[in-house]
């Protein structure tokens, strides 16, 4: 069973505990609303809570028949998606937990999605290899069979139309101005993807596989391809930053570096231990991160200054937020 431990992010003190009586999934993902009223989580049993961080309590839970992988808020309205290894992608009012439009991705066996960025459509991709732009009316949506492989990740980009994604053959396409053209096929990496994001700029793209190898395409043509030049290892997860200029890499070996991606220079790195869960987050202000480390620990560094360590939790952390 999963418990959610809320902290002041100055001193390290637990703030909440929360978890439900007899609750067996285990937390999947956490996400803390833009309000920072609510927590939400998502559960290895399918459901999707929000938990009210002063009364310590779920204001109200929701549900997919399996595995809740990931939730996304609205840019603007009080609106949430979920996403769910049952194939759909649902839209839930925030308040209420009510539930409004459902993409189903038929068959397939997961789904990702994620807001277009001025919040008029979704993004979807169903486990088939296809991508969807859906609008929140009902017209039709506008659908790309994009890869013969089933796709593992989606990059939406911030301020313009632009979508990339990655396949479990590890190619990577690139859509310039939406799903209406033709992709177009960046390369190939040699394992599979543990990020892929837009840069600040919107015209570079990052991706970094576990074997370690970090690209990055120009994305004006010819779409030249650069490596970060870094002694290469087995990565377990990687993360760019909020202002999309670096990314932290979490090795198997258990350090977590800080690699500016303008320079390509290690701005630093500590050891917080190899973790079951390598969970990494960046704070809104991209100067500090949370890493969770070995024996149920997480750790909050900010580069340059002694990582503080966190403690409390009886079992390893499965998400960060």
């Amino acid at each position: 069973a999963g418990s959610i431990h809320p902290r002041q992010v100055d001193t390290g003190s637990r703030i909440a505990a929360l978890r439900q009586p007899g609750e067996r999934g285990s937390v999947a993902t956490l996400t803390l609303d833009p309000s920072e009223t609510f927590v939400v989580s998502t559960s290895s049993d399918g459901e999707v809570r929000a938990w009210n961080l002063e009364s310590e309590t779920v204001a109200w839970r929701i549900g997919h028949s399996e595995r809740a992988d990931g939730i996304h808020f609205h840019p603007t309205d009080d609106v949430l998606l979920s996403y769910s290894e049952d194939g759909t992608c649902q839209i839930w009012d925030l308040s209420t937990g009510t539930s409004g439009k459902i993409i189903s991705g038929g068959e397939a066996a997961q789904s990702w999605c994620e807001w277009t960025p001025d919040g008029a459509g979704v993004v979807f991709s169903p486990f088939d290899g296809s991508i969807e732009l859906h609008a929140l009316d009902d017209k039709p949506p506008i659908r790309a069979d994009a890869l013969e492989a089933p796709i593992i990740d989606v990059a939406v980009a911030k301020d313009r139309e632009a979508i990339a994604a990655a396949s479990v053959n590890n190619d990577v396409l690139y859509w310039p101005n939406g799903l209406e053209n033709d992709g177009i096929l960046l390369g190939q990496m040699p394992d599979w993807l543990t990020e892929l994001s837009f840069m600040t700029s919107g015209q570079d793209l990052v991706a970094a596989s576990f074997d370690g190898t970090v690209s990055i395409w120009s994305l004006d043509a010819p779409y030249r391809k650069t490596n970060l030049d870094w002694p290469k290892e087995p990565i377990g997860r990687a993360n760019l930053s909020t202002d999309g200029d670096s990314i932290l890499l979490f090795t198997d070996s258990g350090k977590a570096l800080l690699y500016s991606l303008i320079t390509q220079t290690l701005v630093d790195q500590f050891e917080p231990g190899r973790a079951v869960r390598n969970a990494i987050e960046f704070f809104s202000d991209g100067k500090r991160v949370v890493v969770a480390g070995e024996e149920a620990t997480a750790w909050i560094w900010k580069p340059d200054t002694q990582a503080v360590e966190l403690s409390g939790h009886a079992s390893w952390i499965s998400s960060l937020a």
